[in-house]
């Protein structure tokens, strides 16, 4: 399904063809990631990675049981701060929880965001990367959601990516007045 880049994110390390895929899923986890266009996204979904090797999450990903074709993020941020580019947009990942026409962008943060908070570079960076998809595709920031904001309408509770945890310090209020702050100027800003 790797049909090339379809908005030019800066700065950002292109990974997709290095990561392990599965194209031959078998259903019912294929009909949880099909082809969307760009104008039918909606939304951006925050996660937790749990780990820090988007290339072994890859393979735990299409190695479980019954296999999905590849990781489940189109974005990674790593704890340094740089951004990799693991999936096309157009491909919805089944990974929210709210059924199989996933409607959002999925961006993880390397590491167990629920149990140690996020890195500065990290947070610049997502905020960064949000900015630039809100704006490249016309998304409303009240649409930028934690996967456990989608998840738990629809019966599946998470802590994921628990930016809500007093011991992680409530980092979605930093993340969001990042975000705020740089949609607020006209050039988006230096985050």
């Amino acid at each position: 399904m790797r049909t090339g880049p379809t908005i030019h994110i800066h700065p950002a390390i292109d990974i997709r063809m290095t990561l392990a895929r599965n194209d031959h899923c078998p259903p019912p986890l294929q009909y949880g990631w099909h082809l969307r266009r760009l104008e039918d996204i909606a939304g951006i979904t925050i996660h937790h990675t749990l780990s820090h090797s988007p290339w072994a999450t890859a393979v735990n990903y299409v190695r479980k049981t019954g296999g999905r074709p590849t990781i489940p993020y189109h974005f990674w941020v790593c704890s340094c701060g740089t951004i990799l580019i693991c999936l096309d947009l157009e491909e919805a990942c089944w990974h929210d929880h709210t059924g199989h026409k996933n409607r959002f962008v999925s961006i993880g943060l390397a590491g167990r965001c629920h149990e140690k908070r996020p890195t500065d570079p990290q947070l610049s960076a997502a905020a960064q990367l949000i900015v630039q998809l809100i704006r490249a595709l016309n998304l409303h920031p009240e649409e930028v959601r934690g996967h456990n904001d989608r998840s738990e309408p629809n019966g599946f509770p998470t802590t994921c990516p628990g930016w809500t945890r007093v011991r992680t310090g409530n980092w979605k209020t930093d993340l969001k007045g990042k975000i705020t702050a740089a949609l607020a100027h006209p050039n988006g800003g230096t985050l």
